[in-house]
């Protein structure tokens, strides 16, 4: 067996797998199909950017939102659709969305999620 022959296709399979991965590299970043920055900088959630997603029905008005409106917020079931709407007939309505912290078992973090999917407006009598 011819060790000299091995040793450089060894080196020739080696070669050719780096630049395939680079040829893969390049082609991805100029097709826009992969942002360097998603991998390299943390990403802010909508709330934080002021950004609010462009979902049919949304934002939704906390103070008129039916049970099944509510659910349909990440992280918002049954219960605490019910929760919600019990708080705010116990307020007589929210004035912030800061009021849902006031919801047994809504937290910051929940609040987080649902910030940039909510609203309140003014109602009537207030």
């Amino acid at each position: 067996m011819n060790m000299k022959n091995d040793g450089h296709r060894d080196k020739r399979y080696a070669a050719f797998l780096l630049l395939a991965g680079i040829l893969l590299s390049v082609f991805f970043i100029a097709a826009g199909r992969v942002a360097i920055s998603r991998f390299f900088m943390p990403t802010a959630s909508p709330a934080a950017t002021g950004l609010v997603p462009e979902f049919p029905g949304f934002p939704i008005d906390i103070n008129t939102a039916s049970r099944e409106d509510m659910m349909m917020l990440p992280g918002v079931g049954v219960k605490t659709a019910e929760r919600i709407i019990e708080k705010r007939a116990e307020l007589g309505g929210f004035k912030s969305i800061d009021d849902l912290l006031e919801v047994e078992h809504f937290g910051g973090a929940k609040l987080g999620a649902v910030r940039a999917l909510v609203t309140v407006k003014r109602l009537a009598g207030r």
